[in-house]
C-alpha cells in the first residue's frame, strides 16, 4: 500500500525545520575541508623550509660535515616521502556539494515538502562522504607530521653524529 503525502507529513512533521540545517551543514563541512587542506599545505611548507635550511645550519655549526652521512640521507628520504604523501593527499579527496542542475532536472516538479525531504536525504549522504574526505586529509596530515618529526630527528643526529667530510687535496 502506497503512503500518501499527508501521511508522510504527519509521520515527519519537522521536515521544514530540518531543511533549515541543509545549507549550514554544507557550509560547516566546506570550512572543515578547507582547514584540513590548509593544515596539509602548512605542513608541506614547513617541511620544505626545514629541508632547505638544515644544510645551511649544519654547515655553519660544523664546517666539515659530510653530506654522505646515513643520517642526512635518511632525513632527505623522509623529506621526499612526506612531500609525496602530502601532495597525493592534497590532490585526492573531494568535497561533495549539491548540483543545481540535478535539482533542476529531477526535483523542480516535486511539491515543496518532497523537495525539502529529498534535499535533507542528499545532504545526509553528502555529509557522510564529506566527513570521510576530511578524515582522510587529517590522516594524511598526521602522516606528514610524523615524517617531519622523523626528518628532524635524523637531521639532529646528522649534525651531532655525522663523520667529518674527507678532505680533498690536489
Amino acid at each position: 500500500m502506497r503512503t500518501t503525502r499527508s501521511e508522510l507529513e504527519t509521520k515527519f512533521p519537522a521536515i521544514g525545520a530540518a531543511y533549515d540545517f541543509v545549507l549550514p551543514s554544507y557550509t560547516f563541512l566546506a570550512a572543515r575541508f578547507e582547514a584540513a587542506d590548509n593544515r596539509l599545505t602548512t605542513l608541506l611548507t614547513l617541511t620544505a623550509t626545514l629541508s632547505l635550511g638544515a644544510p645551511i645550519l649544519a654547515g655553519s655549526i660544523r664546517k666539515d660535515i659530510s653530506f654522505l652521512s646515513v643520517w642526512f640521507l635518511a632525513a632527505m628520504m623522509s623529506f621526499l616521502a612526506s612531500v609525496i604523501v602530502g601532495l597525493v593527499g592534497r590532490v585526492s579527496g573531494k568535497l561533495t556539494l549539491p548540483d543545481p542542475m540535478v535539482h533542476f532536472k529531477t526535483s523542480l516538479s516535486d511539491p515543496e515538502w518532497e523537495f525539502k525531504k529529498n534535499a535533507i536525504a542528499f545532504a545526509g549522504k553528502h555529509f557522510a562522504a564529506n566527513s570521510e574526505a576530511i578524515l582522510r586529509k587529517g590522516n594524511v596530515a598526521a602522516c606528514v607530521a610524523a615524517l617531519l618529526v622523523l626528518e628532524i630527528a635524523c637531521l639532529i643526529c646528522w649534525i651531532a653524529l655525522a663523520p667529518e667530510w674527507p678532505g680533498i687535496t690536489l
